[in-house]
């Protein structure tokens, strides 16, 4: 898709005139010279019968090359310096049988500013909002959707809802886009812009939202049978009042040994 210098701004007329056949339409386009402030423009045109007169229009920025250096060719070099304005350049080409056409592009590099997904209204459409995108594509201009891995995709800028203006672009993402991360990437004129933020994920519309599985019917739990009255249990009676144990008896008092007189002894000598 992007190739190295020259580079190349391509802008198609936007109203072609018919002369015979072949519609006449014109285009600008611009090589830039390696590390110069340089650059060449060419008006080409088709359809036209010469010989064809041409006639420049340049914006703030660019000035032509050279003392006297005529305008009325259908090329021109110009030196390019940096502007706060819109570096705008236009040529109308005008053949021998009256027919006149025009071009114009922009020199400024391209810039997305912000994009816009997809919404229940447009399915699958993205509005990306900057400047410097040109009138119209052609070639390899494009949307591109870059995933992480994989090949980039190319979004349709031919679908219904689709546009092209230098301000806004608006094409449809494929299906393949859905659901994964992207970076968002813009091709003008050999220029390339990058979305910034973080990537895009893009989801499914409404319409191919899988639905949902219909849940199995409950069945009906049985009432629980009501459980029988419990019967309270009658209170127990008072258990008899205890009696208190009479104190016990004093012990004897127990004499010392030595105060027990000796036993009586028989005449046999025997206790």
């Amino acid at each position: 898709m992007i190739r190295h210098l020259p580079l190349l701004l391509l802008a198609i007329a936007a109203a072609p005139v018919r002369t015979g056949c072949t519609p006449a339409r014109a285009r600008i386009a611009i090589s830039r010279l390696p590390d110069t402030s340089l650059a060449t423009a060419r008006c080409l045109t088709r359809g036209l019968n010469p010989p064809i007169r041409f006639r420049w229009t340049l914006g703030p920025g660019l000035t032509p090359v050279g003392p006297g250096a005529p305008r009325d060719e259908g090329a021109l070099m110009l030196a390019v310096s940096r502007s706060g304005k819109k570096m705008s350049i236009a040529c109308t080409a005008e053949g021998a049988a009256g027919a006149s056409v025009s071009a114009a592009t922009s020199l400024d590099p391209i810039s997305i500013r912000a994009v816009e997904l997809p919404s229940g209204a447009h399915p699958g459409l993205l509005t990306i909002s900057g400047s410097g995108f040109g009138a119209a594509p052609s070639g390899d201009d494009g949307v591109y959707l870059v995933p992480l891995r994989g090949p980039s995709l190319r979004a349709d800028a031919a679908c219904p809802g689709a546009g092209w203006k230098d301000t806004e672009i608006r094409a449809c993402a494929p299906k393949e886009a859905i659901g994964r991360s992207l970076q968002l990437r813009v091709e003008s004129g050999e220029q390339l812009a990058i979305a910034p933020g973080p990537p895009l994920m893009l989801a499914p519309p409404l319409s191919q939202t899988p639905p949902l599985a219909h849940a199995l019917p409950v069945a009906h739990t049985p009432p629980v049978a009501h459980a029988p009255t419990l019967v309270h249990p009658r209170p127990l009676a008072h258990p008899p009042t205890l009696m208190r144990p009479r104190p016990l008896a004093h012990p004897a008092t127990l004499a010392h040994p030595a105060t027990l007189a000796p036993a009586p002894m028989n005449r046999a000598g025997k206790k």
